[in-house]
């Protein structure tokens, strides 16, 4: 996540982390419980990953039920308003076995999940600090912002930086939701002609950028959306071989504009 102040204080107000809303397996059959548990996770004053008060109690009684770790970006501080920091990124695992009351095989594999995303800045000059708060949420707590369905058998894979897939891969944009800038990042299997294509919710294409030859690896785009409104949009990276020009693959990801 890139975050120019980093500022490392717990309090809703102003601080840099994020929420995770999870119904408990027990409340899906229960029409009158629909609050769920709230994991809140946020960089501390040392640069560390903090808890909240629900994850870290859960934590405190099962510690492999709740983790998370925090990596600064670069030469990044935490609670220094004389700097310019560039950000940092968060890593959490959550347990829903052991902190939600899955069963081992996830039963039906029913989730219900609601995000809210903190980014308070503590600047030099306080008239210039400002917090925010981006959220996909219900009615306050109440009703599903996202229903899904988990599959213990797929997995999503970190992968370094180095290393070049044997696929087309897509690891997202950053920051997202983002405003009006942002990075689209891929890795690609071997050297191509890319470009990428994105579009509106209706379908209509808005914006391509033609980055041209790339090589084998992970690749950065940036792309700025000054022009465009709010909203969701998708965006398609194709790729096409360097020697007969024929497409070899295309990998479609969504990013959130948010003004």
């Amino acid at each position: 996540m890139e975050d120019q102040a980093i500022s490392g204080i717990p309090g809703e107000s102003g601080r840099d982390g994020i929420r995770f809303t999870i119904r408990d397996v027990s409340e899906f059959d229960n029409a009158q419980t629909l609050i769920g548990r709230q994991f809140d996770f946020f960089v501390d004053s040392t640069g560390a990953a903090g808890y909240g008060q629900y994850a870290g109690q859960i934590r405190d009684t099962i510690p492999d039920a709740v983790t998370a770790a925090v990596g600064l970006k670069n030469a990044s501080t935490v609670a220094d308003p004389s700097d310019v920091d560039e950000g940092y990124q968060m890593e959490i695992a959550i347990n829903l076995t052991h902190a939600l009351g899955y069963p081992e095989d996830l039963g039906d594999g029913r989730l219900w999940l609601s995000v809210n995303f903190f980014d308070g800045d503590i600047l030099e000059n306080p008239v210039d600090s400002y917090a925010t708060r981006v959220f996909l949420f219900g009615e306050r707590s109440q009703g599903a912002s996202i229903y899904g369905y988990l599959n213990a058998e797929s997995a999503v894979a970190a992968q370094a930086g180095g290393e070049v897939p044997s696929a087309i891969t897509l690891y997202g944009n950053y920051p997202n939701p983002f405003n009006p800038t942002t990075t689209l990042r891929y890795a690609l299997p071997g050297a191509g002609v890319v470009a990428v294509q994105v579009f509106d919710v209706l379908g209509r294409k808005v914006a391509e950028l033609t980055p041209g030859v790339q090589a084998p690896g992970v690749q950065e785009l940036p792309f700025d959306a000054s022009r465009l409104a709010s909203g969701l949009y998708l965006y398609r990276v194709d790729v096409r071989d360097l020697v007969s020009g024929q497409a070899y693959g295309s990998v479609t990801g969504r990013m959130m504009l948010v003004k």
